[in-house]
């Protein structure tokens, strides 16, 4: 499921059981803009696949996921 989940823990643990548990989606998408803890839930269900979105191809994304930071 293209999802793209990514929460604080106590909900992104919701989100991790209704995707797999409820839905019966087989790998999510999720994005790590809130941290590890926030993609341990996904993690958990060793029986399921999880894509870590890292960078996106849309052609305004550069303006942020390339932007140099002092």
């Amino acid at each position: 499921m293209d999802a793209k989940r990514g929460d604080i823990e106590h909900t992104i643990e919701f989100y991790a059981r209704a995707l797999f548990d409820r839905v019966g989606a087989d790998a999510v998408t999720v994005q790590p803009y809130l941290g590890m803890a926030a993609l341990e839930p996904f993690w958990r269900h060793t029986d399921k696949g999880v894509f870590v979105l890292t960078a996106t191809s849309n052609p305004s994304a550069a303006l942020i996921q390339e932007l140099k930071c002092r």
